[in-house]
């Protein structure tokens, strides 16, 4: 019988290309959901309070938007941490890196628009009762 031999594996691309590609892909993202910590979370607190939905059925928007701003730096961090221990003690790790790190930018890019539309729901949910209570 013939046998044939496998083809090579491809030649995985540097992880300093894969990280850096990465992080450009990643930094408007992370522009966007720093900026909504920072600016847009505030007010949506504060438009929340006035409107006194603080004890209503919709607070959990406000509850989830709180997970989400809170557990998302957490598991920023376990990703980094998880790519660290990864790229440092798996051998096989050169294979999987582009299709892995792509993969979590992804999820993260999905995580900042679910975290932005929670932010704008609660702020339009809020606004009409805000006009009348003032």
């Amino acid at each position: 019988m013939n046998e044939q031999i496998p083809p090579p594996l491809p030649i995985s691309a540097s992880p300093w290309r894969t990280y850096l590609y990465a992080f450009a892909l990643l930094f408007p993202s992370l522009a966007i959901w720093r900026f909504t910590l920072v600016f847009l979370f505030p007010k949506m607190e504060q438009v929340w309070k006035l409107a006194g939905l603080t004890h209503s059925k919709a607070q959990w928007l406000m509850d989830t938007s709180y997970a989400l701003s809170y557990h998302g730096r957490i598991l920023l961090y376990l990703a980094v941490a998880l790519l660290i221990v990864m790229e440092r003690y798996y051998k096989a790790w050169p294979r999987y890196r582009s299709p892995v790190v792509m993969s979590l930018t992804l999820l993260f890019y999905i995580f900042v628009l679910v975290t932005v539309t929670m932010v704008s729901t609660t702020v339009l949910l809020a606004a009409p009762l805000l006009t009348r209570a003032h």
